[in-house]
């Protein structure tokens, strides 16, 4: 209700309901969409306590099962860095299956003396359902490439 002599546009008339909220002893909450609740200290309790349990059952619920399983042993490991910095290669196999491959060099692909360094690699993994990935990968001047295949 706008007072007595009050124009619309005066300083005095335009309040925001917040404001008006506010002087009552009734806090509000602002909401996507531009909705206002008003909440009492108590409500404004309850609503914490309960924002607090769902985020805690959301951290309990994300924890991950793969922590239950054990983890792989590397079965081999290769490792060339007789030329570095110029150049170097590795391999290794792990128990699960999973295995990576990589080497890497500098080139001077441009003749100008600015040589940059070029890497190609696989990683081999088999997911939950027992099938057998690999991405291929090559990074260099142009960029950062990968190929993922489904072997089995």
């Amino acid at each position: 209700m706008r007072p007595t002599g009050a124009q619309i546009g005066d300083s005095l008339y335009i309040k925001r309901s917040y404001e008006t909220a506010g002087t009552f002893g009734v806090r509000t909450i602002a909401c996507p969409g531009s909705h206002l609740f008003l909440l009492s200290p108590v409500n404004k309790m309850q609503f914490v306590l309960v924002i607090c349990l769902a985020s805690l059952v959301g951290i309990l619920g994300a924890t991950p099962a793969i922590e239950s399983q054990p983890k792989p042993q590397v079965l081999s490991y290769e490792m060339n860095t007789a030329n570095m910095p110029n150049s170097y290669n590795y391999h290794y196999n792990n128990s699960d299956g999973s295995s990576r491959t990589e080497q890497g060099e500098f080139v001077d692909s441009t003749g100008t003396g600015d040589a940059s360094l070029n890497v190609a690699g696989a990683v081999r993994w088999y997911d939950d359902k027992g099938h057998l990935y690999e991405m291929t990968y090559k990074a260099g001047r142009r960029g950062y490439r990968t190929i993922i295949k489904k072997l089995s």
